[in-house]
């Protein structure tokens, strides 16, 4: 996503940036959460000769529930502003810094960051999720089964069929 900043040369200057990243190869964990594109809208400006970026993000993610396995779309917003530099400052450290090179910004490299760094790493498919059984592994949010889920201490196990003698 590529866009020029040849007119931003005066304050208070602003242009529309639109577009679209599609990041379906990207892993998180063991999860490719961006199943759909990523559509990004936002605004470039000139702060008192300070360029800057505006952008949101939105789309929707394909995450596995953590209790129950099962697969559901989650709505994702990220929001980010960075500082276009051109490059004469040490910014490399600064993931919030993007170096316009020529006239050009290319934003698809900080922005795919910062939405990897966005995804939340603990997902549930609803708040009252019951998650699968310990014992036969159904997921008890479909179907309820009769295991006996009561907490053991196993290392009373061994004396679990222990006879008193008469």
């Amino acid at each position: 996503m590529k866009f020029s900043v040849a007119t931003l040369g005066n304050p208070g200057t602003r242009i529309p940036v639109e577009g679209s990243l599609t990041l379906s190869a990207q892993t998180v964990g063991t999860q490719q959460p961006f199943q759909q594109p990523v559509e990004v809208t936002g605004i470039a400006y000139n702060q008192g000769g300070v360029l800057r970026l505006s952008l949101t993000c939105t789309t929707q993610l394909t995450m596995l529930c953590d209790r129950c396995g099962v697969s559901c779309q989650v709505p994702f917003t990220l929001e980010r502003e960075f500082l276009l530099t051109d490059g004469s400052v040490d910014d490399e450290a600064d993931d919030e810094a993007i170096a316009i090179t020529g006239e050009a910004v290319d934003c698809i490299e900080p922005l795919t960051l910062a939405l990897l760094l966005e995804v939340p790493t603990y997902h549930v498919c609803h708040d009252d999720c019951l998650g699968l059984c310990p014992v036969c592994f159904c997921n008890r949010n479909d179907t309820e089964c009769d295991c006996d889920t009561t907490p053991t201490d196993p290392r009373w196990d061994a004396l679990k069929d222990w006879q008193p003698r008469d």
